[in-house]
């Protein structure tokens, strides 16, 4: 698709390239991003209002973490050799989380 619209040919002769965005993967990656940020999003909402009904601090470190874990269940969605390379990002993310984390509160110095 994007070669055929750097080189123009996708307005020559458009039905060539109008079914790859119709694919069944395209289909299978876009519910997995939908569901992978959906489902973290009403986890973390659902028990932070399950925190504040009890009076307690919505705040807790865990919350992210289930959420985290629930959203982590939609790779199942995804096509078995792009989860290997989403692994890469998501690790990569996750230390970069832990660092930051760590940093905000003392435990490891800033790195300038």
């Amino acid at each position: 698709l994007l070669a055929g619209v750097t080189n123009r040919k996708i307005f020559t002769r458009p039905m060539v390239y109008i079914p790859g965005l119709f694919s069944k993967d395209l289909f299978r990656f876009g519910t997995f991003v939908a569901v992978s940020g959906g489902s973290y999003k009403i986890v973390t909402k659902l028990l932070q209002k399950w925190l504040r009904e009890r009076g307690k601090d919505e705040r807790a470190w865990w919350i992210p973490v289930i959420a985290g874990l629930v959203a982590g269940l939609a790779s199942s969605i995804d096509e078995p050799n792009r989860r290997r390379n989403l692994l890469l990002f998501i690790i990569a993310r996750a230390v970069g989380s832990l660092v930051k984390t760590l940093n905000k509160h003392g435990q490891i110095p800033t790195i300038p």
